[in-house]
């Protein structure tokens, strides 16, 4: 077990926050490590996708631009005449939502990195210091 806590709850606060530091303190490599792997996988599918001379190399972004063309192809089918208003808009949406997807993974990678040095290393110039992704007031 991680930390020797009394079963019955006689343990007191201090013990538990601590106990909980620990747990935490274990996990942040861990948090990091993945982080790392998200952004590796991200900018690798940018690479395939935007700078590979092959189409259909991306490894996200094809998968995600095939998702929503089939789910407008199925829409188109349904719309009848206007079934080809739906699939013009098909580009644009595909474009917008594999750079959001990236743009949003990115920050996502960048965060599980920064955050467990939030405090140590990376420290605000104003006020106390953020640890969390979420401010509690």
């Amino acid at each position: 077990m991680l930390c020797d806590l009394d079963t019955r709850g006689k343990a007191d606060v201090c013990a538990r926050r601590l106990c909980r530091m620990k747990a935490v303190a274990m996990l942040q490599p861990f948090e990091q490590a993945i982080g790392a792997l998200i952004l590796l996988f991200i900018v690798s599918d940018i690479v395939l996708t935007l700078l590979y001379g092959r189409i259909g190399t991306g490894i996200l972004g094809g998968y995600l631009a095939s998702l929503v063309w089939r789910l407008f192809l199925w829409l188109s089918r349904r719309l009848g005449r206007y079934g080809a208003k739906a699939l013009s808009l098909c580009g644009p949406i595909i474009v917008g939502l594999v750079v959001s997807t990236w743009t949003l993974a990115l920050m996502c990678g960048a965060g599980l990195i920064i955050q467990p040095q939030l405090g140590k290393w990376v420290r605000a110039s104003t006020g106390p210091t953020p640890s969390g992704f979420v401010q509690h007031h």
